[in-house]
């Protein structure tokens, strides 16, 4: 008898909702700019601190992040009480959507945006009230607010969004926090937070410091500190009752003892990150400029990645373009089946892709022109 999910006593919520796909490491040979993680390799002092802290896997890790936390809090002027890590940024949605969701509630949040931000809704057994962003791919916030009901727990804001890397301005998040209601929480997802702060982009947390309100922004670790391989996650709350919330929820021992040393090291480098969060920004900028010599439309990330807007289906190019030795993304939303996205990558990545993108497009530009 070959056993299905019809024969297993499971929520029936869980049948409607899809595993994740199958990701393998990228075979030698393929350039790898398709899940926007940070293309440098981690410092020298990170490198150390993996080594020495791989001595002591025997251990649990620290169950309350008794170095990295009040490292977090010193930096930003927050307080550890005030400070939640986890397993990634991912971990963090879905403690919070086991904290906050459940049958007749829902989250309110952009469509294009992070896959997992409604999905852990779902999972709870909530719904996700998905509002799409504007033609510049901005987030609709008027939209956003019109539809927070007496159900909305989770109201989020993704500060740059993915795929469309727009951010919000500071009068848009005063607009959210004056016109939310007290029982939705506000949840602002900064993983590209470095990113766009090296292009003029706002400091959620700085903005909401003081704010009477229950809110939470998080942050991460694999994106501009080059550790998506460690998954390391951390969100910093309005009050210690949120974050006991959170608490109540989580594992234990969350995040590994390899993960909190790597993470205080990376943490104490500002200066190799900002060189390479630059360096970064520079590519992303060099790269646009190209693209839209194509004649073809980038929206303005403030991400370390770019939406182009194709001729053709993106799941072509996507094809195409791996077949030219380079992996990248589609995005899986209404309206956007004639878009990609690429993770900037070194120089020599970068030039790659473009010229992979250039000859893929070569046959539509000369079936226009004949």
């Amino acid at each position: 008898m070959t056993e299905t999910l019809d024969d297993l006593p499971i929520r029936p919520v869980l049948k409607t909702l899809v595993a994740p796909p199958q990701f393998k490491p990228a075979p030698p040979g393929v350039r790898f700019m398709q899940f926007n993680e940070g293309a440098w390799p981690p410092s020298q002092k990170v490198v150390s601190a993996i080594a020495a802290a791989a001595r002591h896997v025997n251990r649990y890790g620290d169950s309350h992040w008794s170095k990295l936390a009040p490292a977090l809090a010193a930096r930003t002027g927050t307080t550890p009480d005030c400070i939640v890590c986890g397993n990634g940024s991912a971990e963090l949605i879905t403690l919070s959507s086991t904290a906050f969701c459940e049958p007749g509630r829902n989250v309110v949040v952009s469509t294009p945006s992070f896959p997992r931000l409604g999905a852990g809704s779902r999972i709870a057994g909530g719904a996700a009230k998905a509002v799409p962003v504007k033609a510049d791919g901005s987030h609709d916030i008027e939209g956003l607010l019109a539809a927070v009901d007496a159900d909305t727990r989770l109201f989020w804001l993704t500060a740059p969004n993915n795929p469309t890397g727009l951010g919000i301005t500071a009068d848009e998040l005063k607009h959210v926090v004056a016109s939310l209601p007290a029982h939705a929480i506000l949840a602002v997802d900064e993983a590209y937070y470095e990113f766009s702060r090296a292009g003029g982009g706002i400091d959620a947390l700085d903005e909401l410091k003081g704010v009477k309100r229950p809110w939470f922004v998080m942050r991460t670790f694999s994106k501009a500190y080059g550790m998506a391989g460690l998954r390391v996650g951390y969100a910093f709350m309005s009050s210690p009752a949120l974050a006991e919330a959170f608490h109540r929820v989580r594992n234990t021992f969350n995040l590994n003892i390899v993960a909190q040393a790597a993470a205080l090291a990376a943490f104490e480098d500002q200066d190799y990150m900002w060189a390479r969060v630059n360096e970064c920004v520079a590519e992303r900028e060099r790269l646009r400029t190209r693209v839209e010599g194509l004649g073809l439309k980038c929206t303005k990330s403030a991400g370390n990645f770019l939406l182009i807007a194709l001729p053709m289906e993106g799941a072509a190019a996507q094809a195409a373009i791996r077949q030219h030795g380079v992996a990248i993304s589609t995005v899986k939303a209404p309206g956007y089946e004639r878009h990609i996205r690429v993770t900037i990558g070194l120089r020599d990545d970068n030039d790659a892709f473009f010229a992979a993108l250039n000859q893929t497009l070569a046959p539509e530009r000369a079936r226009r022109t004949a």
